[in-house]
Parts: C-alpha cells; sequence; structure tokens
C-alpha cells in the first residue's frame, strides 16, 4: 500500500518496503536526497529504489499535470565496509541541510536528525546502530557538528 497526503491507500502488488530495507537515516533536500538503508533481502536496496522513484516521479506528474521521467540516471549506491564510514555517513546525512543550505540541521523536519536528537519521536529510522556508538543523544550531536564543521573547512 502507498499513503501520499490527500490519497487513499493504492495497493501496487508490490512487496511491502519496510521488508527490502531497513532506514538508518535520512535527509530531504529540494533537489536531491541522502540515505541510508540496510538491505533486509537481495537485491532489497535496488528494489527499493525503483519503487521509490516510480511512485514520486507518478505522484510528481500528477500533481504538475506533465509526463516524462524525472531522474536523470540510475541512483548511486555505496556499500558501507567500515564502521567509522557508517557513523561519519550518519553525521553527514543528518547534518547535511547545513552543508548545502546553512541552515540549522537540529530544526529541518525533512531529516531524522530530529529523531536521532529527540526532538521528534519518530519510528521510521531504526537508531540503534548508530546509538549504540554514542553515550547519549547531545554526544552524537556534537559529533555531527565535528563532521559538519570538518566539511566546510573541506569546501574551502
Amino acid at each position: 500500500m502507498i499513503y501520499g497526503r490527500g490519497l487513499a491507500p493504492v495497493n501496487t502488488g508490490a512487496k511491502p518496503l519496510r521488508n527490502l530495507v531497513e532506514y538508518i537515516c535520512y535527509c530531504l533536500n529540494s533537489n536531491h536526497f541522502h540515505l541510508i538503508l540496510k538491505q533486509s533481502e537481495k537485491r532489497g536496496i535496488s528494489e527499493f529504489m525503483k519503487h521509490l522513484a516510480g511512485v514520486y516521479t507518478t505522484f510528481f506528474n500528477q500533481k504538475y499535470k506533465r509526463s516524462g521521467s524525472l531522474f536523470q540516471g540510475s541512483f548511486k549506491a555505496i556499500h558501507i565496509e567500515t564502521n567509522e564510514y557508517l557513523l561519519w555517513l550518519s553525521g553527514y546525512i543528518n547534518g547535511n541541510i547545513k552543508i548545502h543550505r546553512k541552515d540549522q540541521a537540529e530544526n529541518y523536519k525533512w531529516s531524522s536528525y530530529l529523531d536521532y536528537l529527540g526532538k521528534r519521536i519518530g519510528t521510521l529510522c531504526d537508531k540503534k546502530i548508530i546509538f549504540s556508538q554514542f553515550e547519549n543523544a547531545s554526544v552524537y550531536h556534537e559529533f555531527v557538528n565535528m563532521t559538519i564543521k570538518e566539511l566546510e573547512i573541506e569546501k574551502i
């Protein structure tokens, strides 16, 4: 089933998306998005992304009375091979809006960061794999800020 704002559920016949992947963190920007997904079954991420792109394209085309594809090329996926990279990437994604737009990441509602900071009770993301490595949300917040600062210095 797919639910959209103001839409009735639509039965697509596809497997439920939650069975394909587990969500670790996300950030939705105006022209791109970032996700950390844990694959739950073989080809789960590919199937999830195919479904997500198709559903969003259909929604967008209907809303704006247009047709055709929205996305150029296929999605970019990177296998996370080390725990250090997983942690760094979670900081990058949760702080992503500040990196791109200079908005305060701590208040951006289209990101999992509010859930990680305890400012919103979100159940979409499984935060255990990240949080098990930090004493508390404040320490994780410091880590994300450090990651953002490193990236800002790298840009300069």
